[in-house]
């Protein structure tokens, strides 16, 4: 079945299935299967997605960057105007990276991926611990 969403779904689905502690054990081995077909056809549009993205973080973080997370790890101990400071600049990197690669995350694209039924879906959902925005993503790309 052919969808159509934007890379920044799949950029999200690919990070939670990729993560080490995702598991697929609850799974029958033809649901496993299928989820394997489907994680391999989310990772060909990922990867090079999410090598535009690393590409922009490493190119437009500042020289002091290090510095301004350090900060931010002490934030409690700040006095307000440094809280001030270092949320505006880490604002400022943020938001100057998500338009550098708003072209490449917003854009649709279509992806052929057989869905996943409830019961197989929810075996998989029931097999980890995610979040309800991480099932949400999933069940977007997953399921019809």
């Amino acid at each position: 079945m052919k969808k159509e969403v934007t890379v920044q779904t799949i950029l999200d689905a690919y990070h939670v299935l990729n993560a080490k502690t995702t598991k697929a054990g609850k799974m029958k081995d033809g649901e496993f299967s299928q989820l394997m077909k489907a994680i391999k056809t989310i990772k060909n549009v990922a990867l090079p997605a999410q090598e535009a993205v690393t590409t922009a973080n490493e190119k437009l973080t500042p020289e002091n960057f290090e510095e301004i997370q350090e900060k931010a790890a002490r934030f409690t101990s700040l006095t307000d105007a440094e809280k001030i400071e270092v949320n505006n600049q880490l604002i400022r990197v943020q938001n100057k990276i998500e338009r550098c690669t708003a072209a490449e995350t917003k854009k649709t694209v279509k992806i052929d991926i057989s869905p996943l039924s409830e019961e197989s879906f929810g075996r998989f959902v029931e097999a980890n611990d995610f979040s309800v925005g991480q099932i949400l993503v999933l069940q977007e790309l997953l399921c019809k």
